[in-house]
């Protein structure tokens, strides 16, 4: 792999890297109404729910009637994946293109010893073309990508109205350890 190929690569990771954001609060809608908006979910026990926003408060868990979160788009996020499968597919079409279309180039005229010296590479057409393939491609992935990661977002929502409270001490807890272990506790299933 050459210097060019890795510090790309490098780059394209360190991208996906950034844009990862985690979501750990939540928005919690009560049995009166009100709506508070991005708390994290602390501690979960038999009858109260520990909430943090800029301090810490308890709410009763036969309060809370919604659960939900919003994630944004981010344009940085889907630039990178297009920009990866763009370089990807491009390289592909680039190298089947200049593999097919490839004319081995006509022996040169007899200038002397060092025109017939073989020196192992010679960049051909479907090295050529792979190359500005990936290279285009990446580029087109790269608009495309940012376009579809910032038009996307996702809406993560847990109707608890009418549930019975061993079921509303359940998916809390499950949603106070994603907060702390950013995984859904073991549970293979979110319960709506």
């Amino acid at each position: 792999m050459t210097h060019f190929t890795k510090a790309t690569l490098f780059l394209l990771f360190a991208v996906l890297s950034m844009a990862r954001g985690d979501e750990k609060t939540w928005n919690l809608v009560l049995s009166d109404g009100d709506t508070l908006y991005d708390y994290t979910i602390l501690h979960v026990s038999e009858g109260m729910l520990m909430i943090s926003k800029d301090g810490i408060d308890s709410v009763a868990i036969d309060a809370v009637v919604l659960v939900f979160r919003r994630s944004e788009g981010d344009f940085w996020t889907g630039a990178a994946y297009g920009a990866a499968y763009g370089a990807a597919a491009g390289a592909v079409i680039g190298a089947v293109i200049g593999a097919s279309s490839y004319e081995k180039p006509k022996p040169k005229k007899n200038d002397g010893y060092f025109s017939q010296l073989d020196i192992g590479f010679e960049p051909s057409g479907s090295v050529l073309s792979a190359i500005g393939g990936g290279v285009l491609g990446s580029l087109g992935g790269l608009v495309v990508g940012g376009i579809i990661g910032s038009s996307s977002g996702r809406t993560d929502s847990y109707e608890l109205a009418g549930k019975p409270l061993r079921t509303k001490i359940m998916v809390l807890r499950m949603l106070s350890k994603q907060n702390t272990t950013g995984s859904d506790g073991g549970e293979n299933e979110k319960p709506k």
